[in-house]
This record gives C-alpha cells, structure tokens and sequence, in this order.
C-alpha cells in the first residue's frame, strides 16, 4: 500500500501550490508540505494554492504581509515624524503667545483663539509623539523576539 506524498511547487505565476503527487511528493503529510509552502510563500510574498483531495483548492494571500523589520522601519518613521510634528507645535504655540502680547483689544480675542488651537495641536502632537514611541518600541520587541 502507497501511502500519500505531498509536493510543494512553484508555477510560471510565482504561486506556490501544495499538491498530492504519489510519485515525487517530497513530504509524507499535509502538514509538513503546507507548512514549509507557507514559509516559502511569506518569504517571497505571493500567493498559496492549497489543493485538496478534490478538485477543489484553498488561496491564501501573502502579498500584502510585512516582515518585522518593515514593521520596526514603519514605526521608527512614524516616531521622526511625530518628533518633528511635536516641534512646529511648539514653535507655532510661542509664535501664537507673542502674537497674543502684543495683540490689541479689537484683534485679542481672534489671537487668543489661535493660542489655543496652538496649545491644542501641541497637545495633541505629545500625545502622537507618546504612542509612536510605544508602537516603536512594540515592534523593536518582535524583531528581538
């Protein structure tokens, strides 16, 4: 009695299919062939087409996963980014409290406002900068694990 081998392989496409060949199948279970085709296909991020017993087939997608270092790359882009956002903020909030010194009683109110939609953005520029340094350091953590 032949038992069932299972192949990996690879089509003009680039997509990566797990079928089962009794003759130059390189794998004794599913499982073994569909794990080392999803490795393969999160590696060279494409498409895996797992066939079953039928005619029928499972797709599933690696073309959009990213890898951990992508991941970190991303975030420490996103901290530079709240690092300078953070700075305008705060050069825009002591621009908006001279303006409001030197405002006279007729332009004070509208000076007034804009110093607290300074303050606002300020606020919220510490409260981005807070989380991209979390979501960095989140990401530092995966790659190292």
């Amino acid at each position: 009695m032949e038992k069932n081998r299972w192949s990996v392989e690879r089509d003009k496409k680039g997509f990566i299919h797990v079928r089962l060949n009794q003759k130059t199948g390189n794998f004794k279970t599913k499982a073994e062939a569909i794990d080392m085709a999803r490795k393969m296909a999160k590696g060279n991020r494409t498409i895996l087409r797992i066939h079953t017993d039928k005619s029928g087939y499972d797709i599933v997608d690696y073309t959009s996963i990213q890898t951990s270092n992508e991941i970190f790359d991303k975030t420490l882009s996103d901290v530079k980014l709240a690092r300078a956002e953070l700075t305008v903020a705060k050069v825009e909030k002591q621009k908006r409290k001279s303006e409001l010194k030197v405002a006279h009683e007729t332009e004070h109110y509208i000076a007034k406002r804009k110093y607290d939609l300074a303050k606002e953005r300020l606020k919220k520029s510490k409260m981005n900068l807070k989380n991209a340094l979390k979501n960095n350091k989140r990401a530092l953590k995966t790659i190292n694990n």
